[in-house]
């Protein structure tokens, strides 16, 4: 992205945030007006009706009336002002996201949520996938649970070329339609501090397994029986004391036949899920894998979000015991067994299909977020993949966590089987970034995002690192002992498949004479198998006249220039051919003042 592009893309998210700053100041000042009309709307009801009381006009009951009216329009205006507001306050929230992302103002983004994956995860942890600061962290605009794990999975493991290229072209399609994508996250936002919650579709395929029973039958006779007796009792046809048998029947159904389970509680998490949908369905491409997801959201004709609508109104019917209404209502017509009734049938139509609308929905999430990555980073491409690839090749990649202001691009190219890349170069040169380009730039191909560069070709690979290796003080592993763990599962992988492993200094936690013999054995066995990748050093020694020809080397190198405070180390992060020409500990003890002279 040349400086004028970047400029151009942020001013026009500044534009954006100002446009939605202004939308919820204009709305919170509406929501405060109807506030103060809603109180003083109250005054003229108490006072009327008061005067009611005292005169017995009925004059005066229908002006009461007519006041209380007006304050029930005046509580329905608030309500709904008050979700435009809250609506334009998470469109304003998701603007600022926006441009933090654009900038890589982690502080100023959500903390990043947990995940379930493994300390021993094959590059999580090495590769920055997840955490404050991490690849997840800056794309991750997901709302709903099934969104965030869909996203997590497909960053976290490969399904194959075929199924990232389907993706890829989701991804490209949504990538260029930012009001959809913003009408998506708006659309899941949940309150600050409230997570997503987890909807588990076994309770509601329970549920709907169960039958109407004799109870439910019961119940709606109670309920017929005490609305004709009521209609008679006022006709004066029959007298009020044959109410007590309709009350006595639904009386005790009250207690001897509750219904069955709480689906109520059980099917909190499906609110957010239904918010979302409606913005989902009308998700627009002729691709594969948006095409599919229209059709999974229709059920003989009938979209996903209407069916889940109508269960959550019924929902919403559900009274709490703790209210005031609930006893006066199982009296008159025993309200739980009602609308349970109500609730199996419509459980019954709704679960055979709730899973995979819950899938749908955290493919499309997932997609969205793959495609404002693109939308937020123009200078990345899409990458070219094929299962005939041996190798990858990368034009003028970078790190995708760095800004681009201040982002240095590289070509690479790793691979085929039986050659490695070996990254020589001195402390803080930039080799571990350089692995992590690679990695990071794989790994986003792989779910079927874009790279962070020109462009880039890729086969099907699986990632391996090992860069962050530590020992375990509860577990009694030394480092040495926890990297060749590490190592033995690189080789192991290597060998069953083809894999891009990506080894930083590896057994760096022994002396040496024998890590040298150590690492040259390690890439022998590495070299023997289906894999392709890089190993970083700085023993400029470790290449002997065997490995040699197996081995592509290439260095980055660090420079000193004069300052005005004197002499300072700079790095360019530039890749060059061939063996790094010297290491630079000795300089840098020098200029830190710890040098053999300064003694």
């Amino acid at each position: 992205m040349t400086e004028e592009n970047g400029a151009n893309l942020i001013e026009h998210m500044q534009a954006r945030i100002t446009a939605a700053e202004q939308a919820h100041a204009n709305l919170t000042e509406r929501w405060n007006s109807i506030s103060n009309a809603r109180l003083i709307a109250i005054v003229p009801f108490i006072g009327l009706g008061f005067w009611w009381l005292r005169t017995g006009e009925r004059f005066w009951l229908f002006a009461a009336l007519l006041a209380l009216a007006v304050f029930f329009v005046a509580v329905w205006q608030h309500n709904r002002v008050g979700a435009m507001r809250r609506e334009a306050g998470f469109r304003l929230g998701y603007r600022r996201e926006q441009l933090a992302r654009i900038e890589r103002g982690f502080d100023r983004l959500p903390a990043p949520r947990p995940t379930n994956l493994p300390a021993d995860h094959p590059y999580a942890n090495d590769l920055d996938l997840v955490g404050q600061g991490s690849v997840l962290h800056l794309i991750d605009t997901t709302e709903t649970a099934i969104g965030f794990a869909t996203l997590v999975d497909w960053l976290s493991r490969s399904d194959g070329v075929g199924q990232a290229l389907d993706r890829q072209q989701g991804a490209m399609r949504l990538a260029g339609d930012e009001a959809w994508c913003e009408d998506l996250a708006v659309a899941g936002s949940l309150p600050d501090g409230i997570e997503p919650a987890t909807f588990d579709p076994g309770a509601l395929k329970a549920y709907g397994q169960r039958s109407i029973a004799v109870p439910h039958v019961l119940a709606l006779i109670g309920t017929v029986a005490m609305l004709v007796g009521v209609g008679l009792y006022f006709a004066g046809v029959i007298p009020g004391t044959l109410l007590l048998f309709p009350l006595a029947l639904n009386a005790g159904l009250t207690f001897v036949a509750p219904p069955e389970g709480n689906l109520h509680d059980s099917l909190r998490g499906l609110r957010q899920l239904r918010q979302v949908l409606p913005v989902v369905e009308q998700v627009e491409g002729s691709e594969p894998i948006l095409s599919r997801a229209r059709e999974n959201l229709y059920h003989d004709g009938v979209p996903a979000s209407h069916l889940l609508s109508r269960l959550d109104r019924q929902l919403a019917a559900v009274i709490p015991k703790g209210s005031i209404l609930w006893f006066p209502l199982q009296l008159a017509v025993n309200w739980d067994l009602l609308v349970d009734g109500v609730l199996i049938r419509s459980a019954n139509v709704v679960a055979p299909h709730i899973e995979q609308w819950i899938a749908t929905i955290g493919e499309i999430e997932a997609l969205a977020a793959l495609a404002n990555l693109k939308f937020l980073n123009p200078e990345f491409a899409w990458p070219a993949l094929s299962a005939d690839l041996d190798k990858i090749t990368i034009q003028s990649g970078g790190h995708p966590l760095i800004p681009v202001d201040r982002r240095v691009t590289n070509d690479v190219s790793v691979g085929p089987e039986g050659s490695v890349m070996i990254v020589t170069g001195s402390n803080m040169a930039g080799k571990s970034t350089l692995l992590r380009t690679v990695g990071l730039n794989a790994v986003l191909a792989l779910a079927g995002g874009p790279v962070c560069a020109q462009s880039m070709e890729m086969g099907q690979f699986n990632v391996w690192s090992s860069v962050r290796v530590q020992d375990s003080l509860a577990q009694g592993v030394s480092l040495f002992m926890a990297e060749l763990v590490r190592l033995r599962q690189v080789v192991d992988a290597a060998r069953s498949g083809p894999v891009l492993y990506l080894l930083d200094e590896i057994l760096h936690g022994t002396n040496t004479s024998e890590r040298r013999i150590a690492a040259r054995t390690v890439i022998w066995h590495l070299l023997r198998t289906h894999g392709v990748g890089m190993v970083s050093t700085h023993d400029l020694e470790l290449i002997d006249a065997d490995l040699q020809p197996h081995t592509t080397i290439v260095h980055l190198v660090d420079q000193i220039r004069q300052t005005a405070n004197g002499p300072e180390m700079y790095f360019d992060y530039k890749v060059r051919p061939g063996m790094a020409p010297s290491s630079n500990a000795l300089r840098l003890l020098e200029l830190v003042g710890l040098g053999p002279d300064q003694a």
